[in-house]
């Protein structure tokens, strides 16, 4: 096929993040080549009339979205699938609509809590921590409203509850230095887990479950935060490792998570692929924390090396997702 892969326009100073869109565009690139595609490439950024010249010249059969931002901002991401839409040429991945709701951290909650399907407790400000977790929860973490790939997250993010004025302080600090809006979330001590999710004839599979070890975190929280996910030379990188070694006794843990990932599929029409993550506390119950309906597709992410351990080849994902858009789009 004539495939036109899409990604956001990346800059020498754009962060980590970001920058892995370019080493995820060529992955995709190389392997769409050995699989016998022709593939023109088109960066996007919010001024979207240059990319809709480039499609409606090079004509391609599908879209391949790698799009995970517009001009650094998550907010946008659903833009260009609205484009894809209009256009009515078959995509990868999930609908606009999708991408909206599940980039969206409180609309993802929403809709959730809609489902019956468990997630941390939660407010948009301050002025709320008190009537909305009272005794609850210990501590809260500070999260961005759209970005993802844990922008804005560490050490400082988490906060005792009792300590309203320092919560209130480090949650305008945040809006200041990272923009855009922020909400509050219980904290969940306990483990992370991460599952991914692939389509194939229609039919849904959960790629094997991988647990983040923390180790030497010491005095830290151990969670994902933006240094543990993207800066390889720090300490709290390092210490993270990724495991698909699930003990036996864990096994109704995972069913949970299994069937939680299955419901989210639905409740949010996912399409093609996904990766949902998880926080499960002390008393082994899961919570979702987040729902990515375009994840990432890096040769070292972890939705490639799920993909390893069910015994897909990183061209079979690929054929996976291509095959999953195009009897997706019947336009």
């Amino acid at each position: 096929m004539k495939i036109a892969l899409i990604y956001n326009n990346v800059t020498a100073i754009d962060s980590l993040d970001n920058q892995d869109t370019l080493v995820q565009r060529d992955f995709i690139h190389k392997l769409l080549l050995e699989l016998g595609h022709q593939v023109c490439l088109i960066a996007c950024d919010l001024n979207l009339s240059p990319v809709i010249h480039e499609i409606e010249k090079n004509h391609p059969d599908l879209i391949f979205n790698l799009v995970e931002t517009l001009n650094s901002k998550g907010r946008y991401v659903h833009f260009a699938a609205s484009v894809f839409e209009e256009l009515k040429i078959p995509f990868t991945g999930s609908s606009s609509e999708s991408l909206y709701f599940t980039t969206n951290k409180l609309l993802t909650k929403e809709i959730l809590l809609k489902h019956n399907i468990n997630a941390p407790l939660f407010c948009q400000n301050p002025d709320a921590v008190f009537s909305v977790f009272g005794k609850k929860t210990q501590e809260v973490i500070i999260k961005s409203v759209w970005e993802h790939a844990s922008i804005g997250l560490d050490e400082q993010s988490i906060l005792p509850i009792n300590d309203l004025s320092q919560i209130e302080q480090r949650f305008f600090e945040k809006q200041k230095k990272w923009g855009g809006e922020f909400f509050i979330e219980a904290y969940i001590p306990g483990r992370e887990f991460n599952l991914s999710l692939i389509e194939n004839e229609n039919q849904l599979h959960c790629l094997p479950v991988a647990e983040i070890v923390f180790e030497r975190f010491n005095n830290k929280h151990a969670f994902l935060n933006y240094q543990a996910k993207w800066e390889s030379d720090s300490e709290d990188y390092m210490n993270s490792n990724r495991t698909y070694e699930i003990k036996k006794e864990d096994q109704p843990i995972i069913d949970k998570m299994i069937a939680m990932a299955q419901s989210c599929w639905k409740a949010f029409k996912a399409r093609g692929y996904a990766r949902i993550d998880f926080r499960v506390n002390t008393n082994g119950i899961p919570f979702i924390l987040e729902i990515n309906t375009n994840p990432c597709l890096s040769p070292d992410a972890g939705f490639m090396a799920a993909a390893e351990k069910f015994g897909l080849s990183p061209q079979q994902v690929v054929n996976l997702i291509i095959k999953a858009a195009i009897q997706n789009h019947q336009y």
